[in-house]
């Protein structure tokens, strides 16, 4: 593709974010989780733009995929939760991503979310502490449902 010459000497704006980043997108009612796949720099007859890819583990999108940072965030708040330590990292991440994609990993709640992806892209090791919190959670309001039903049964003599 040939871009035509500029009039004037664009600047190029900061790029946003690195490759192999870990990315969290905060839309209304969940976050949500990907890995910048690539980060090309493109010109248009406006001026220079960063092309960001990011992949992601998506219901909705048949598993792993590659969707434009653009389309991630659907204008929502979008932070970098984790930065690769090395070169030698950020080639291990996005060799993750690529093994993940060419397995066809699909999406599931409760072992393969987009934290669960996220997570072994970047450590080799399949967590989500968001489900790990609500666990937690719910084996604490458990017990203390349990507690409170042996406090108030028949046979434990109070009411």
């Amino acid at each position: 593709m040939v871009v035509p010459a500029l009039p004037y000497d664009p600047v190029i704006p900061a790029q946003p974010c690195l490759r192999g980043q870990r990315l969290r997108v905060f839309y209304p009612n969940v976050a949500h989780e990907g890995i910048v796949y690539s980060v090309d720099l493109g010109a248009t007859p406006n001026g220079y733009c960063w092309y960001v890819m990011v992949a992601h583990n998506s219901k909705t999108g048949g598993g792993v995929c590659l969707v434009t940072l653009e389309a991630l965030a659907q204008g929502c708040m979008v932070r970098i939760v984790d930065s690769p330590q090395s070169k030698e990292h950020e080639n291990f991440i996005i060799g993750q991503v690529g093994r993940a994609r060419m397995a066809g990993i699909r999406y599931f709640l409760l072992y393969q979310n987009c934290e669960h992806f996220a997570s072994w892209c970047y450590t080799g090791k399949a967590e989500s502490q968001t489900l790990e919190s609500v666990a937690k959670f719910v084996g604490g309001m458990a017990a203390i449902s349990i507690v409170v039903a042996a406090v108030h049964s028949p046979s434990s003599g109070r009411r």
